[in-house]
This record gives structure tokens, sequence and C-alpha cells, in this order.
């Protein structure tokens, strides 16, 4: 019952009940001419706004470990070993480790501090500010075989 009388909405959709739709909404006043003028404007507007929302995308606070962990990346990124975007802390650390085994250990304990910061609930008082100090000492020198 409820598909036929869709089916009957639809296909029967005339002049008589496009004035009817028009009363509803309080648009009777409008002509073919006016409505068509009315619809191109109102889709002007929505569009506008929805543009507006869209390009003022509220932008996240990255954490302090994440800030620390990108400038670490950025640095490796420097020597040449760069991070993709699907690869996690523990996959870039062991690509590191792969390409630049002097590397390693301190990229190791770098990677292990941010996940521990990041993601972990519970770590010790002391982490991020052992963690900042890494960061700061870490330069990574090119390699004789990337040069």
């Amino acid at each position: 019952a409820l598909n036929t009388r869709w089916h009957m909405w639809v296909l029967g959709y005339d002049q008589r009940q496009q004035s009817l739709v028009l009363e509803f909404l309080g648009l009777n006043f409008l002509d073919n001419y006016s409505s068509i003028i009315f619809i191109i404007i109102l889709t002007f507007i929505f569009s506008t706004i929805v543009a507006f929302l869209y390009s003022r995308k509220q932008s996240v606070p990255i954490d302090i470990p994440t800030q620390l962990y990108l400038i670490m990346c950025k640095r490796l990124a420097r020597v040449g070993i760069l991070r993709l975007g699907n690869e996690g802390p523990t996959t870039f650390a062991n690509k590191v480790a792969r390409r630049r085994p002097d590397l390693a250990p301190i990229v190791k304990v770098m990677t292990n501090f941010y996940i521990r910061l990041h993601y972990a609930k519970r770590h010790k008082k002391d982490d991020l500010a052992n963690f900042r100090r890494l960061i700061v000492a870490f330069h990574p020198k090119k390699s004789a075989s990337t040069k």
C-alpha cells in the first residue's frame, strides 16, 4: 500500500501537486520562473554554507609525545628514511633498524617512550622529560652509503 502510494505520488506529480507542495511550504506566491530562481538561490546559499563549514575543519591539537615523535620522524627523513602514512611506530622503528643499524638502538628507545606516553594509560613520571631530552639530542647524520 505504501509502495503504491509512493508510485502514485511520484508518477502523478503534476502542476497541481507542485502548487500544493509550494502552498504547504508557504511559497505558493512563486510562479514557475520565480521558483526556478528561488531553487537556484537556495542551492547557492546551501553550497556556500557547506563549503564554508568544510573549509573550517577543526584542527585537533597534537599531544606533546606525538609532536616529539614527529620531530624524530622529520630528522630521520632528512637522512633518507621516510615514514609512510601507513607505518605505525614499531614498523617504522624496524625499518630504521634495517636501513640504519647504527640508529636502531636510540630509535627503538625513543619509539618505546612514544608508545608508552601516547598509548599506555600508565607511564613513569619522568618519561616525558626523558623522551624530550632524547629528541633534543637526536641529530642523525647521513651515512656513508646514503651520501
